[in-house]
């Protein structure tokens, strides 16, 4: 949890990527704060391994981006195919 005081934490080549394009913005600081000036841009977020696109709304405003870009794979193994129900 950072400090009232110290203000939101946002890497400053994002921050120049907001003021400058308008359009998809690569970044790989999942530590940054969404601020509302970047409320209806798309972004590309670094997991490790790729980028996933997110496209944040007014309710995600203040996350961190990592939020919106899970870096580890779902559980998958033991699934069996579901078995056809008789009736």
């Amino acid at each position: 949890m950072r400090s009232l005081w110290k203000g939101p934490h946002v890497d400053f080549c994002l921050l120049r990527q907001l003021r400058r394009s308008r359009e998809t913005i690569t970044c790989r600081s999942r530590s940054s704060t969404l601020l509302p000036m970047a409320e209806q841009r798309a972004f590309k977020i670094y997991n490790g391994h790729r980028y996933i696109f997110c496209s944040p709304q007014l309710q995600q405003v203040g996350h961190k981006l990592g939020d919106f870009a899970g870096t580890r794979k779902r559980c998958r193994r033991n699934r069996k195919p579901e078995a056809k129900r008789k009736r």
